[in-house]
């Protein structure tokens, strides 16, 4: 013999969902309380050993950084892990390069990349006749 259950109502679910929902966040902030407390515990217990602040920083940088790792040890895809990103290496390759070889019609290389025209034909040696006397540098105190 079957027995009917009566249909619920919205507002029946909504209602037990909401007090799960405040069991659930009141659960999540005790296991975060006690966590918080035991690593002020350790902290404290390290720092009376003579640990530094900066290696308790730094162990838990190392232990962030291996978590953001797959397992094959490549970083996840996604966001990018801490370094030097796409932008920063295209703004680091696309400053200025002071001139090294000047032509005798004023025609300026910077002997990066692919010779021009007018430098091709002689040799690395025979270069050094068209070098600037004092090229200028751009170094990072003129920045």
């Amino acid at each position: 013999m079957a027995t009917k259950t009566r249909p619920l109502s919205l507002e029946k679910v909504d209602k037990e969902l909401a007090q799960l929902n405040a069991q659930r966040a009141k659960l999540i902030q005790t296991q975060q309380d006690a966590i918080l407390h035991q690593i002020r515990m350790y902290v404290a217990k390290a720092l009376e050993c003579g640990i530094s602040p900066k290696q308790l920083a730094e162990e838990v940088g190392a232990i962030t950084r291996k978590k953001s790792q797959a397992a094959d040890g490549k970083p996840r895809r996604g966001r990018r892990p801490l370094g030097i990103t796409k932008g920063m290496r295209q703004s680091l390759s696309k400053r200025p390069v002071p001139m090294k070889y000047v032509s005798p019609e004023g025609q300026e290389w910077s002997g990066l990349g692919r010779a021009p025209a007018w430098i091709a034909p002689y040799e690395k040696e025979d270069r050094k006749q068209f070098l600037i006397a004092n090229p200028p540098s751009t170094t990072a105190a003129d920045s």
